[in-house]
Order: structure tokens, then sequence, then C-alpha cells
């Protein structure tokens, strides 16, 4: 992510799609970065929260870049939020592997804790 007021920011040879700008010219507004997302990459996203005691990640929906290269790859920190628990390993780490055959793409989840019962979905770009 790049903020709009960077004089010489260095992008890839390509423009890279914006996740999170679905249906939005974030040129139009001065404050939104803008947002690259590389081929081969997996970027999680969840909904807009005011705190940490929210539940941002239910469901959880993972953009993949799948599609260009025929693979992707990406990972998944959580932890309470606050405090200091995750200096002892009181987290959650996750890893997620996204691979195309033909014109299906097949997202495999693996990692230290998968919160179980959390809904999840797949949007390829």
């Amino acid at each position: 992510m790049v903020p709009k007021w960077a004089e010489s920011a260095a992008f890839a040879t390509r423009i890279w799609p914006n996740p999170l700008a679905r249906g939005e010219d974030s040129r139009l507004t001065a404050t939104k970065p803008i947002c690259g997302f590389r081929d081969g990459a997996i970027i999680p996203l969840g909904k807009v929260v005011q705190s940490t005691t929210e539940e941002s990640l239910d469901p959880l929906t993972l953009a993949d870049r799948a599609r260009p290269v025929g693979r992707a790859q990406g990972e998944l920190y959580e932890d309470a939020g606050e405090g200091y628990g995750y200096r002892s390993g009181d987290y959650l780490l996750s890893q997620y592997q996204a691979e195309q055959t033909g014109r299906t793409v097949t997202v495999r989840a693996t990692g230290s804790g998968l919160r179980a019962g959390r809904g999840a979905r797949s949007r390829s770009s």
C-alpha cells in the first residue's frame, strides 16, 4: 500500500488490481492509499470494525491472485487484540494455498491453530 502523497513510490512493472476497492475509484479520494495485489498472493480480508473486541473475520474472505500464475499463497496472523498472550504462543497463524486447475481455484488451509466453525469464502481476481 502506498499513500497518495508519496512522491517516488516503486511499483511493479504492471498495475496490480486493488482487492480493497471493489466498485470504487480510489483515485477520486485523496486519503485512500493505492493498494497493489501481486500475482501469486492471497490476502485475508474481513469486514470493517471499530474495535479489536469486534469479530472482523467471520466470515473470512480470501482474495487470491492464482489465475495468472496457477497458484497463490498467503498467511493470516490472529491474536486476542490486547495483552501480551502472543509472547507465550497465544495466537493463530494460518497458511493458505490456492491452486488453479482449469477454471477452478481450490484453496487449502493449514497452520498452528485454524479457527473452528468460522465461515470462509474465496474471491479470485
